[in-house]
């Protein structure tokens, strides 16, 4: 077998011209890499394994042929989560946007869209508190501003919580671990659960009331009510102060004057990213509220 191997080889030796194995070893790879390859005064090298490459040029992409990029395309469907209680200003399925949910109950008041109304920019629309006690602080926008327009019922109601004081003893074997190492146990969701219940149904007291008292809240006043809240009412004296202090907010924000309200919309307005909002009803299906924001505030 081996004999026959070697005269093969030296058959192909005769047919190639070749007198020596180590020109038959650069010879084949001379024809495979001769453009890369400075094949000068190899043979003299002590190793024939080590190839002299030439400097090899830089690969020109512009002789590379890459196809187009597509276009994003987005072929799903977006189901408008809030149906027909997409307030009026923000838009809705259908072209022109729909009314807001008027509440008959404490328990319909709902708040804003929550996308919205964490988004960054909101935070310079905020204003300071117009009225503070000691179970909460109230701060009101009316219903041409750009947070008012983003809720979902008018009127609407917000719940905050900062350090929120159940004043209330709790027994800590009854609370998750978590808690009982926590320096703030009373941010259990249950305590703010009764905070914004309390809050909603005395505020819906006073301001479902408000036309026997000739308050007309509910006529010019049904914007947003952001409340920040402080301490919880326990005892009945202090539920009636509870209610005494929402019935003075409520007096309070009856007596602002509209127009300085617009004026402050209006330079509210000029901080808002249209661009965002615009993104978000177009995704859930619904109308650009800018347009018809200048439609419907005059």
């Amino acid at each position: 077998m081996a004999s026959r191997l070697s005269i093969a080889l030296k058959n192909i030796k005769r047919q190639l011209n070749i007198k020596d194995d180590k020109q038959l070893q650069i010879t084949t790879l001379e024809s495979i890499l001769k453009p890369e390859i400075d094949w000068s005064n190899h043979a003299k090298r002590k190793n024939p394994n080590d190839i002299p490459f030439k400097k090899i040029k830089p690969f020109d992409i512009s002789q590379l042929e890459l196809p187009p990029i597509e276009k994003l395309k987005n072929n799903y469907k977006y189901q408008n989560s809030y149906g027909s209680s997409i307030p009026v200003g923000v838009g809705g399925g259908g072209g022109g946007g729909t009314t807001k949910i008027r509440p008959k109950s404490g328990s319909e008041i709902k708040g804003v869209i929550d996308d919205l109304f964490h988004a960054p920019f909101t935070r310079n629309l905020l204003t300071k508190s117009i009225y503070s006690c000691k179970f909460f602080s109230l701060a009101y926008y009316d219903k041409t501003h750009y947070l008012s327009r983003i809720s979902k019922s008018s009127p609407a109601i917000v719940v905050n919580y900062s350090h929120f004081n159940f004043n209330k003893k709790i027994k800590f074997d009854n609370l998750p671990e978590r808690l009982q190492k926590s320096a703030l146990p009373f941010t259990y969701s249950t305590c703010r659960s009764k905070m914004r219940k309390i809050i909603r149904n005395f505020f819906w007291c006073v301001y479902s009331a408000d036309d026997a008292t000739g308050n007309k809240l509910r006529k010019k006043y049904d914007g947003l009510y952001i409340f920040q809240s402080l301490q919880f009412p326990i005892s009945s004296e202090e539920k009636l102060e509870f209610e005494k202090n929402i019935k003075e907010c409520l007096t309070l924000v009856s007596n602002l004057k509209i127009e300085n309200l617009e004026n402050k919309s209006k330079l509210a307005e000029k901080k808002v990213n249209w661009w965002i909002t615009n993104k978000y009803f177009t995704k859930v299906g619904a109308d650009p509220i800018h347009a018809l924001w200048l439609k419907n505030t005059k």
